[in-house]
């Protein structure tokens, strides 16, 4: 399989399956990793033993993208809460950082996590309300969306001084 993309380097679409071009940057447009032609990424584990690679000199590998957005995003920023909500995860599978938030704010972990990651793409309460209610089917008014965002902002204050930094720079 091959990472796939929206677009190729010349703004043309080409992760059309089955096109003779198939150009690749890595990942999709918005920077998450998928795959395609077959999409191995999103098969269960119970599935994946069915490929077998080509030769014997050749093996599959298999990494787990889990948080990686947080993880590069917390050591960027050099966020010691983030990077310390995180790792805790690796002490306590149970102690993982959106349960941390979910009981910080009296909201389900759903909740927050969807909260934490559209604040690391930049959405807005009124969006985030939206998406969580098309994603999740969970009802969480603009206000609360709000009140939990800045909430999130003062806890993980590095990274968001680091995100307000990089917006000033693309500006």
């Amino acid at each position: 399989y091959m990472p796939v993309s929206k677009d190729s380097e010349d703004g043309k679409s080409t992760n059309k399956v089955g096109s003779i071009e198939n150009v690749s940057k890595g990942n999709t447009s918005t920077g998450r990793l998928a795959t395609y032609n077959p999409n191995i990424g999103n098969q269960p584990s119970k599935v994946r033993i069915l490929y077998i690679p080509d030769t014997d000199d050749m093996c599959f590998v298999q990494g787990d993208w889990k948080m990686a957005e947080l993880y590069v995003m917390a050591h960027k920023a050099n966020d010691k809460v983030l990077i310390d909500d995180l790792n805790a995860f690796k002490i306590d599978p149970k102690n993982d950082m959106h349960q941390r938030n979910a009981d910080r704010f009296g909201v389900p972990r759903k909740v927050a996590k969807n909260l934490v990651y559209a604040g690391q793409y930049l959405a807005g309460p009124a969006k985030q309300s939206d998406m969580i209610l098309g994603q999740e089917h969970i009802y969480v008014p603009i206000e609360e969306c709000k009140r939990i965002s800045n909430g999130i902002k003062e806890i993980y204050w590095a990274t968001e001084a680091y995100k307000r930094h990089l917006v000033e720079l693309a500006e």
